[in-house]
């Protein structure tokens, strides 16, 4: 079985993608943006990837192991928002 993931981006013109929410299961599971308006909040816990939010994201594949996924399928969408 492969878990559906969806990735919306956010772009502009001048920077290029400035935005990525991923989606499994309807779910905000993660999310990423350019830190160059106020790069000062690029802390770790704050805005950075941290030790916890990849403790999160194996524990949250393990589960989904468990319930008998295997793989992920990735969609990538625009972002309306």
């Amino acid at each position: 079985m492969k878990v559906k993931a969806i990735v919306y981006s956010k772009s502009d013109n001048y920077d290029g993608t400035t935005y990525q929410l991923v989606k499994i299961k309807n779910k905000n599971c993660f999310s990423v943006s350019n830190l160059d308006e106020c790069p000062e909040d690029a802390v770790i816990g704050r805005d950075l990837f941290d030790a916890n939010d990849y403790l999160n994201a194996v524990e949250f594949g393990m589960k989904l192991a468990k319930q008998g996924y295997d793989g992920i399928e990735v969609e990538n969408k625009e972002s309306d928002e």
